[in-house]
Order: C-alpha cells, then sequence, then structure tokens
C-alpha cells in the first residue's frame, strides 16, 4: 500500500491533535490528584506517589507549546485512571511545616496497615475501608516498612513476626509479685548513660593512669597504648580520666595528657569527650608526694592546658587534700581558675562527706572521684555516694575492680564466679555491672593496659544483674551492700552537673520530680521521639515510680496497659509512662485505668519543634552510632534499638498530633518548651554551600557535572568566598548526590568533581554528600533532613547560630531550618 504526501501530512496532523488532547486530558486529571487534599499537593509529592520523577511530572502539567506533546505513559494513564475511578486509593500524609508529605497510591487492602496520620481519598466516590491500627507509634511494624521501604518489600524478605524486640528485663519493677520499695529501686535498669558536667556520657570511662604509669609488667609501648585509646573511643567511652602526675616520675610530667591529646587528634570518635585531668600530687624518684599549694595547682593547669591543646579544661580535679596546706587554700585557687575561664568544672578526689561539704561552700563541685567497689566499700557504705547523689554531683569511681593489685581478687571470688557463669562473661565484669547497680549517678572508670581490656569493660556496661544475682553478691561479708544500695537510690535526685533539681534545664534535662502522692498517681508523658523525655523521668524512677516504657518492654501501647494494672494489683501505686502518646486515643485507656482505681493523672508535655526532634534524633544517633544511618541500617537495628527511627516517624508523630486537653481527665498538665544549649566550646561560624546550581553548572549531558572537565564555577562565586574566608568563616560543602544511588555515577567520580570545584574556586572546602536517591521514607543525610549538618556541627564545633546555609531549591532552605541554620538564596547571596 501507498500512502501519499498529502496523506502523510493529514495523519501527522490528526496525530499532533490526538497527542495534544491525550496531553490536555491528564493534565486535567493530574491536576485533579494535586487537589485531592489541603492543602493542595506539590509537583515533588504527587511524583513520588505515581512512582515517577518530578521533571516528568513538571513536563506533564507544563502549557508551553516545546512539551506540548509530554504526557504520561500507557502504564502510567492506567494508574492515573484507576485512581479518579476509585479503582484504586490515594493515600497522603497530614501536612507538617518543614516537610514533604508521603503520598501512597495503595489497593483497599493496604488501608489496613496505614496509620491515622494518613488520610486516604476514593475518588470515584466509594467507600474507604476501615483501618485496623490507630496507634500512632507503628511505625516499626515492619508492614509499615513495606510500603515505606522500596529496597525492603515483601518479595525481599519475610515480615517478622515478633514486633519490636525488648531488652532483657528480668527484674523490672513490674515483673515483681511484691510491691515496689526503696530497697526494689535497684532493680529498675540503671541507665547506660550517666550525666557529667551537663553532658551525657558512658557509664563506663576509662582510667588512663596505667598507660603511663610504670606497673609489674611495664607500661605500654606508645603505639600499643594509642590502640588502646583509640578502641576506647570506637566503643563509645565518653570520660577518659588522666592526670598530669601519671608518668613515670617527675622529668615527664604531662605524658599521659599528651598521649591522649594525640589520639583525640586522629580520632574520628573523639566528639563529645570529657576528659578530666587532675593536679597536687608531685613525683619526686617515682613517688606519690602530696602538693596542694595554689601556685603548685595554677602552674600545673597551665601545664595541663598546654599538654592537652586546650583553651579550657572540662573537668579539673584535686587529685588529694594536702594535709600540709588548708583545704579552703587549694580549693579557693581552683575557683579562680574557673573564675578566669581556665577550667569549667571542679571535680575533688580522694574525700570524705565532711570535706567535700567544706569545698562546696568555696566552688561548685560537679564531680568526686574516690575508689569503689566490691572490695572498697567506704565511699558507698559511709554516705559519700549517697551524699553526692543527693548534692547533684557526679561520683566516678576508680579503681572499680580493686586496681591493678586487686584483680586477682575478682578472679577468685566464689559468688562472682558463680554469677559470672550464669552470665557466660568474667568475674570482672560481673563486679563492674554490681558497682554500676549501686547507684544511678556513678561513672565507674577501670584501668587497661590492653585492648581487650577496654572491650570487656564496655560489654559490662549490657550486663543486667536480676535479683537473685544481687541477693547472691550482696550476701556473706558483703551484707551491708543491699542497705548501702537502698539508701543511695533512695537519695533525692539531683542532675549530676551541679545544678539543683527543680532549676529548669535545656536539652530535656531531668525537672523536678515530687515525692509519690501518699495515695498514688500517674505521670504520663507526651513528646515527640527524641524530645528529651528519658532524660526527664530518671528522678521520677529514683523516687520509687515504677517505669512502662515501650521501648524497655516491647509489645504495643496496650501491652502497657495491662502490665500497669497487673502491677496495680501487686499493689503497686505510682507510675511514670514516657510513650509518645500522641493522640487521644492513645491516652484514654491510662486514664480509664487510672481512674478506675482512683489514681490522679499528670500530663508532662515535651513541646518540642519537629526541626528541634530531628536534630535531636540524628545527635543521639552520632551518639550511639558514631554515624548517620541508612534506611536499611535504621530498619535493621531499630528490632534492637526502637530509638533508632527513620524521619517519618518524627513527622508521622506530628501529623498525628492531639494537644493534652483537661478534659481527658487529667489532673494537671504541664507544658515544658524545649530550650537547645549550645555547648562552651561550639564557637566556630561557617559558610555552608551547596554545589549544584549554587557554585557550580554542568556543560555536559547531564544538569549536574559526570567528569570534572564538565565543571564551570558560576559567575562571581570565588571573589565573594574569598571576602567569607578573610572575615573568618570556615567554609563547607552540603550536596545531594543521587546519582550514585542511581548507579549513574560512582562515589570516585563526584569525588572528582568536588575536587575540580575547590581548585576552580580556589579554596579546600570540606564536602559532605549524601548518595541515596530520593525516598519516600526519608534519609537523615539526605536534604532537607539534618544528618549531614548535624554531623558539620559536632566534627568542626559550629555555632549553628552563626551559620549561614546558601542553596538553590527549597530543600537546601528546610535543610537549613532543621539544622538552625540562618539560610540565604544564592542569587541574593552572590548578587546574580
Amino acid at each position: 500500500m501507498t500512502v501519499t504526501r498529502h496523506a502523510k501530512a493529514a495523519a501527522q496532523e490528526l496525530a499532533d491533535q490526538r497527542r495534544s488532547a491525550l496531553k490536555t486530558e491528564y493534565r486535567r486529571k493530574l491536576l485533579r490528584l494535586q487537589t485531592a487534599f489541603e492543602p493542595p499537593l506539590s509537583s515533588k509529592e504527587l511524583a513520588d506517589g505515581l512512582g515517577i520523577e518530578s521533571r516528568d511530572l513538571g513536563r506533564f502539567l507544563s502549557e508551553s507549546p516545546r512539551l506540548r506533546h509530554a504526557r504520561p505513559d500507557t502504564l502510567e494513564r492506567a494508574l492515573i485512571d484507576a485512581v479518579l475511578d476509585g479503582d484504586l486509593l490515594i493515600a497522603a500524609q497530614q501536612a507538617v511545616a518543614g516537610s514533604e508529605r508521603s503520598v501512597l497510591i495503595c489497593d483497599e487492602r493496604d488501608v489496613k496497615l496505614l496509620s491515622t496520620s494518613y488520610r486516604v481519598r476514593n475518588l470515584g466516590g466509594g467507600e474507604v475501608p476501615e483501618r485496623q491500627s490507630s496507634q500512632p507509634e507503628d511505625w516499626d511494624d515492619d508492614a509499615l516498612w513495606d510500603l515505606f521501604h522500596d529496597e525492603a518489600g515483601p518479595a525481599d524478605k519475610e515480615p517478622s513476626k515478633k514486633g519490636p524486640t525488648a531488652k532483657p528485663a528480668t527484674s523490672t519493677p513490674v515483673q515483681q509479685a511484691e510491691p515496689a520499695s526503696s530497697a526494689d529501686l535497684p532493680l529498675a535498669e540503671p541507665p547506660k548513660q550517666r550525666a557529667l558536667i551537663g553532658r551525657q556520657v558512658s557509664a563506663v570511662g576509662l582510667g588512663a593512669m596505667r598507660l603511663s604509669t610504670s606497673t609489674g609488667d611495664g607500661r605500654p609501648d606508645e603505639q600499643d597504648a594509642k590502640k588502646i585509646l583509640h578502641r576506647a573511643l570506637e566503643l563509645g567511652v565518653g570520660l577518659i580520666d588522666t592526670a598530669d602526675s601519671y608518668a613515670l616520675d617527675d622529668t615527664e610530667l604531662g605524658h599521659n595528657e599528651r598521649l591522649i591529646a594525640e589520639v583525640l587528634r586522629e580520632s574520628d570518635h573523639a566528639e563529645n569527650v570529657v576528659v578530666a585531668t587532675k593536679a597536687g600530687l608531685k613525683r619526686p624518684g617515682g613517688k606519690w608526694l602530696p602538693n596542694g599549694r595554689p601556685e603548685h595547682l595554677r602552674a600545673r593547669c597551665e601545664a595541663s592546658l598546654g599538654n592537652l591543646g586546650v583553651e579550657a579544661i572540662d573537668l579539673f580535679q584535686l587529685h588529694v587534700i594536702d594535709p600540709k596546706v588548708p583545704a579552703a587554700d587549694s580549693v579557693g585557687e581552683l575557683a579562680r581558675l574557673r573564675d578566669e575561664g581556665k577550667i569549667r568544672h571542679v571535680g575533688l578526689c580522694n574525700v570524705n562527706v565532711e570535706q567535700l561539704e567544706a569545698a562546696m561552700e568555696i566552688v561548685p563541685v560537679a564531680s568526686v572521684q574516690n575508689a569503689a567497689g566490691l572490695f572498697d566499700k567506704a565511699a558507698l557504705e559511709r554516705g559519700l555516694a549517697a551524699f553526692c547523689g543527693q548534692s547533684g554531683i557526679a561520683f566516678i569511681a576508680h579503681s572499680p575492680i580493686g586496681g591493678h593489685r586487686g584483680v586477682g581478687k575478682a578472679d577468685r571470688d566464689a559468688a562472682l564466679k558463680k554469677v559470672a557463669r550464669r552470665h557466660g562473661v568474667s568475674p570482672r565484669q560481673v563486679a563492674l555491672a554490681w558497682l554500676l547497680h549501686m547507684s544511678p549517678s556513678l561513672l565507674a572508670i577501670p584501668g587497661a593496659t590492653s585492648v581487650a581490656s577496654v572491650e570487656a569493660s564496655r560489654q559490662a556496661l549490657d550486663l543486667r544483674l536480676d535479683e537473685q544475682d544481687l541477693a547472691l553478691l550482696d550476701g556473706g561479708k558483703r551484707a551491708w551492700a543491699k542497705e548501702a544500695r537502698r539508701k543511695i537510690w533512695a537519695a533525692h535526685p539531683a542532675a549530676v552537673d551541679g545544678t539543683a533539681v527543680g532549676e529548669k534545664q535545656a536539652d530535656g534535662a531531668p525537672g523536678p520530680a515530687a515525692e509519690p502522692a501518699a495515695e498514688g498517681e500517674v505521670v504520663l508523658f507526651v513528646g515527640p521521639p527524641a524530645a528529651g523525655k528519658t532524660s526527664r523521668v530518671q528522678p521520677y524512677l529514683d523516687r520509687g515510680y515504677q517505669r512502662l516504657n515501650r521501648d524497655e518492654l516491647g509489645g504495643k501501647l496496650s501491652g502497657l496497659v495491662v502490665k500497669m494494672r497487673q502491677a496495680i494489683e501487686g499493689g503497686a501505686r505510682s507510675f511514670v509512662l514516657d510513650n509518645t502518646y500522641a493522640t487521644r486515643e492513645t491516652r484514654r485507656p491510662v486514664l480509664e485505668l487510672a481512674r478506675e482505681h482512683g489514681l490522679p493523672v499528670r500530663c508532662v508535655w515535651i513541646d518540642t519543634p519537629v526541626a528541634e526532634s530531628l536534630y535531636n534524633a540524628c545527635l543521639r544517633m552520632l551518639d550511639r552510632r558514631q554515624k548517620i544511618l541508612s534506611p536499611a541500617e535504621i530498619l535493621q537495628l531499630s528490632k534492637d534499638d526502637p530509638n533508632m527511627l527513620p524521619p517519618a516517624a518524627i513527622f508521622h508523630y506530628f501529623r498525628s498530633f492531639e494537644p493534652p486537653d483537661p478534659e481527658e481527665g487529667f489532673a494537671d498538665i504541664e507544658r515544658v518548651a524545649f530550650e537547645r544549649q549550645i555547648p562552651a566550646d561550639h564557637d566556630v561560624k561557617a559558610l555552608l554551600l551547596d554545589y549544584d546550581g549554587t557554585l557550580r553548572r554542568s556543560t555536559g549531558p547531564a544538569p549536574f557535572p559526570l567528569d570534572p572537565d564538565h565543571v564551570e564555577i558560576l559567575p562571581g562565586r570565588r571573589q565573594v568566598l574569598d571576602r567569607y574566608v578573610a572575615d573568618g568563616w570556615k567554609l563547607l560543602g552540603v550536596s545531594n548526590q543521587s546519582a550514585i544511588g542511581k548507579r549513574q555515577m560512582t562515589h570516585e567520580a563526584v569525588q572528582a568533581c568536588f575536587e575540580r570545584t575547590n581548585e576552580l574556586l580556589g579554596h579546600d572546602i570540606p564536602v559532605v554528600y549524601s548518595p541515596h536517591p530520593t525516598h519516600r521514607a526519608g534519609v537523615w543525610d539526605r536534604k532537607p533532613m539534618p544528618g549531614l549538618g548535624v554531623q558539620l556541627i559536632e566534627r568542626y564545633r559550629l555555632d549553628r547560630r552563626q551559620c549561614l546555609m546558601v542553596g538553590d531549591l527549597d530543600t537546601d532552605r528546610l535543610f537549613a531550618e532543621h539544622c538552625g541554620f540562618e539560610y540565604r538564596d544564592q542569587g541574593d547571596f552572590f548578587g546574580a
């Protein structure tokens, strides 16, 4: 068959008309989908929901003559038609300022898995199926992960039937048959983190003395000592204890301090580590002799500043009271050094209660360091540890297993060996765990001369002793321990940075906790994930309240109500519940059960903005895992650590949130505003820069450079950056590089393009970037999430109030908002 030229032209015109008509039809249908929710879906949100690229959706919606034929393909048109006809449903999360909504195209069978944060529409006019769950915490169910997570859907793995894994809790208060009493308090799980100078650090630190002083086997060589310190930092040790006198003799004073400083400079895990040093001993010929003269303490402080390479020492301790010098003279000199800004906090070592009280009249005391352990009972039995807890002073236990001379005692102790066999650990680890159970504010600093010793001490932090273990360890010659433990835990709770309980503190620090009411009460915490609720709970636990927390006990919120009923029937009357409790429905069963038993319910509402919650979650991730986790890592780790959560969990809370109301039946509602405290050493101002579209453009086929030869610097960039560097600003780069996740580029190619960009700019700018493609559930280290920003703040000790972010997209603006940075559009900033 032959088609004439005129016939072909007519057919082409008809085809163009039909394509144009199809374009118009589906542009109208897409606009209908966008306006199915209020506020209307953004192009990005709808594109994600339909599973297409945002730029393609823009082409479909464009009325530009050049794009008159751009339209969805056959499968995409079928999907759009199915939603508009009601054969499929569309769901979108409630809008929260500063975040993108997740949009889902789903079948009616999927609706039962969706939480109440989703609004579901049947655009064909049919009914929307009922949902099975209304709990806002269900983000960690495998079924929901399958909906959100493209990388691990039902075809990739078998859903777990167990739900979140509960932490070992063989002796939590709600599992005891008898009503809780002050003697039962230590059976509450001792916190793994303890407060020290306003920070939360691991309860097990490192005493570094033996890395520099002579022992029976001689001290480790420098390389071995550095390996031990590096391993301690990798394991999350947050306190390293040293002294100017930790050396072989007075010819090498400061040896230990210099060793630690060198490792901290080399390590990638040195953020937020507290280095506590001491002065007050001299080492003539290797002897240990007191010297508490003010001029000696000042000189040694100056030397320690140089050895540690810092402008101010975090915690400076008086090593010992010199019997030849009035204690007030020694402590007074430390007070003067503190007033001059050379030290931030004052600590005392090897003192009794009377000496501590006298020192507290001169200067705020942040910590006391004494020997304490199974084989050194004085500080525990005679009231020093209890007095520290009551006074808000951290108690640091040195020689917790008897020192290097007493280690053999632990290995020979029958009770320690029996408990060790039961748990499959060493007697030394049991001795350390026993000590951590003695006080919620005690930090232990075991020494180490090998990497294995550091690792063993860290493992003791995870060992939880139950009632049977403690009864065995407290028997015989240690019968004093049970009563000492009771007194220590019953002491008045206080923040262990020198601030008395009841004073308002920032960053979720514990506030006041009243004694349990005579008839009991329920304290219900309401607040988003990563709001700082846990740190506020400890004072209640110290007073005898029973804690009901889903992260610890596992299961659903409804299961906590069952446990609470069982505990009430067993005689318990005071409870603290610190879950998120975002909605009236989740709070209702607790209020009803309390009302049934005549217990008033007091609500503590932690009012934390969404940006600060996101920031806190990233900060906690860095603290616990030393990096920002990927979605796959979060999915895996969240089964054992529910606090490792995706951004979707926090946005989920805010979309579901219903403020607590007296009409629900609360006896009182306390609203606590969040206030972030910038660490004193975070004083660097920085200019953070997006790269593609802000600093450079591509001369190649893609919108971003695929090769260093494709990099072209935008006009005026170098000159502006020169001025900022001259004014003392640090330059840092933050970039999304989704081409890696899409396998369009390798990490090496991306790095090469950054290096070429920096070369053309004339500045060596450190750049952090996310390799992940756009993801529905969101990833922490991809803008607009704050992961990369928090990483930079902690790494370079930035003062976020003095930082400026420059970019060209909404994701850059939201990133700055989530990090607490000021934001400027690149056009305004560079004058382009």
